[in-house]
């Protein structure tokens, strides 16, 4: 599964490959809000970003094209990349 958001990530952000995390922010005993920044791995620049967004529309299409895949499961109000609309 964490491979698979991983590459579902690096779909997302066309080619940046960033450092899994499951932190968002730290608060400190003293109330104090510390945000975490994901680490970039790499980047997939050698891709054009034509074809970047060629595959995003096919991840759009599964779940929200007529003939899509993903509509058996029933209409999904969600994003390609999971945030609801």
């Amino acid at each position: 599964p964490l491979q698979m958001a991983q590459g579902i990530s690096t779909i997302a952000t066309q080619g940046k490959r960033l450092q899994p995390h499951l932190l968002f922010k730290m608060v400190t005993p003293q109330n104090e809000t510390i945000q975490t920044e994901p680490q970039l791995i790499d980047s997939l620049d050698q891709i054009p970003s034509e074809t970047w967004k060629l595959v995003q529309q096919g991840m759009i299409g599964v779940i929200r094209d007529p003939s899509g895949t993903a509509l058996r499961f029933g209409r999904v109000h969600r994003s390609a990349t999971g945030q609801a609309r």
